[in-house]
């Protein structure tokens, strides 16, 4: 499911379920998708990101590392480094 710029995700999330699911895994655009009250009666469990803020902010150490691990993108190989096939 899309939205529009100008409508957030989280106020949309209640149409993400088809019923069945019983965990949902979200970015840090549904923080706080667990409290709306449309989703209150949903059995769903949500795992949403942590903002890079927060991660920034937290103590130096293995849980530091791991979530820096996990939520960098994967780098794109510099652009001309492709293989190139003679013709």
């Amino acid at each position: 499911m899309g939205t529009a710029v100008n409508v957030s995700d989280v106020s949309q999330a209640y149409a993400l379920p088809h019923g069945h699911e019983q965990e949902a895994f979200g970015d840090a655009g549904y923080i706080g998708v667990d409290r709306r009250d449309e989703m209150k009666r949903e059995p769903v469990k949500w795992h949403v990101a942590a903002k890079r803020g927060k991660i920034k902010t937290m103590r130096e150490g293995p849980l530091k590392d791991l979530m820096t691990a996990v939520s960098e993108p994967r780098r794109r190989p510099a652009r001309g480094s492709s293989i190139r096939f003679m013709l």
